[in-house]
């Protein structure tokens, strides 16, 4: 079982120029999307009803649920680069990072949040392949 971790690192990974600490985030559902708010908060938005009649209507409640996550973890790597990593995994529907205005925009695989660089799965493996 892999579970939500808010603090701390979940693995290293050391290549020959870099090192990479990567934190495992999991959301509970693949149909949820995942909005990074600001450096302490993340809000999951899901959909309470699943009836395709109501999906289609466009009735359909969702429900966000904020929780603190912090993106302050500390690197000792020594004469290598460090490289933080937050890996999703399963990836969600989809995911946003919310600007200072409010507005929320759509982010992927290899985009840069605070100090972290986020992958899903298959990012991540192509990256330790490129540097190998």
């Amino acid at each position: 079982g892999l579970k939500l971790n808010t603090k701390g690192f979940d693995f290293t990974v050391s290549s020959q120029h870099v090192i990479y600490c990567v934190r495992f985030y999991t959301p509970r559902r693949r149909a949820s999307h995942i909005i990074i708010c600001d450096k302490n908060t993340i809000a999951v938005r899901t959909n309470i009803h699943k009836n395709r009649f109501k999906l289609a209507l466009g009735i359909n409640k969702t429900r966000v649920r904020k929780m603190p996550y912090s993106y302050n973890d500390i690197v000792c790597s020594g004469n290598k680069r460090a490289e933080k990593v937050l890996l999703v995994n399963p990836v969600p529907y989809d995911m946003f990072k919310k600007n200072l205005d409010g507005s929320e925009i759509p982010i992927g695989t290899g985009e840069r949040i605070f100090d972290y660089v986020l992958y899903n799965a298959t990012g991540f493996l192509n990256t330790l392949e490129r540097e190998y």
